[in-house]
């Protein structure tokens, strides 16, 4: 199955797919002075095709594109983001006009959301993350409906994130030892995909996690998956903080985090080795009384350009010093 982009500054891809599976169209690229409208079976444009498809045989699927106005005074400042699956609206005007009619003149909204052409409120909710681009056209109207005035197309971007859904793998030792771990927690530094602020995610308890998807608790050189899944704010991490807590069960071996990726985010994926890091066996020396082990530094070449991971241990859960408001 191929994706044909009909440009030549963009290279075609090519999936290998089984027989009647299902393929998920990717929507939307993106190309430097032209808005997406959308793929179609054909070179001549006949018959659209969008969200999942079927491939029963060889298949092609062309992108079609409109050419945007080339002047600076057509684009718009971005419009406020979505998140995929939740509610958005947005007026372009803060006052209705009367006799006044909005039209998608090149390019697409976001599939799942509408533009009233009377109102310019453009509102519904999205399906599909990703950035897209299109041109508003205005009318006015006199009072026997025959326009009187078009303005220049006015040209938007908007962009569309997902939740983003992280795989966590915990794999345990196999022998009971000192500093064992019944509880592993995991926090993102990142910076706010909305805001551009700073935050430190909230700790999620992978231990507590695994009882969703196991009925068992974790047992001795036992791998357990499961997935988390991130407020849309939350992208690419800066840093991953990894923090162990607890005596009462089998020591962690190794810790992974991957994740496949999205329209709007990388994928990756790192695995981290803990196992030689316990050492002292227990009621004796410093890590045994509850001092932080802090004991390697990773820089990791990662989708956001490197991650920083901390891996300590205490026996008192620490709050992480700067948290969301």
């Amino acid at each position: 199955m191929t994706l044909d982009y009909c440009a030549d500054t963009m290279e075609n891809q090519t999936y290998s797919v089984a027989s009647n599976e299902k393929f998920t169209l990717t929507t939307p690229p993106t190309r430097l002075g032209y808005a997406f409208e959308g793929w179609y079976d054909s070179a001549d444009y006949k018959h659209a095709v969008s969200g999942t498809v079927k491939i029963t045989d060889n298949r092609t699927f062309y992108a079609k594109w409109a050419k945007l106005s080339d002047s600076l005074e057509n684009m718009q400042p971005p419009l406020p983001d979505a998140t995929q699956k939740k509610h958005y609206t947005f007026a372009l005007y803060d006052n209705e006009l009367k006799n006044t009619y909005y039209t998608i003149t090149a390019g697409m909204l976001p599939t799942g959301l509408e533009l009233d052409s009377r109102t310019g409120v453009i509102s519904g909710i999205p399906t599909a993350a990703g950035e897209y681009l299109f041109a508003i056209t205005i009318e006015h109207m006199n009072e026997k409906g025959d326009m009187v005035s078009e303005e220049d197309p006015a040209i938007y971007s908007l962009s569309v994130y997902s939740e983003n859904t992280y795989l966590f793998s915990i794999t345990t030792g196999s022998i009971k030892g000192a500093h064992t771990a019944s509880k592993v927690y995991v926090s993102f530094y990142y910076v706010d995909r909305f805001t551009n602020l700073q935050y430190i995610s909230e700790e999620v308890n992978l231990t507590e996690q695994l009882s969703h998807s196991y009925s068992s608790p974790l047992k001795a050189g036992e791998t357990q998956f499961f997935e988390y899944t991130f407020p849309a704010e939350v992208g690419e991490p800066m840093e991953i903080y990894l923090r162990l807590e607890g005596k009462d069960g089998w020591y962690c071996e190794s810790i992974s985090i991957e994740c496949s990726g999205n329209n709007m985010v990388k994928a990756f994926k790192q695995n981290f080795t803990v196992n030689d890091w316990y050492g002292e066996p227990d009621g004796g020396g410093f890590w045994s009384n509850g001092g932080w082990l802090l004991l390697i530094f990773l820089l990791l070449a990662a989708g956001a350009g490197g991650f920083l991971l901390y891996v300590k241990q205490n026996r008192k859960k620490k709050k992480p010093i700067r948290r969301k408001a």
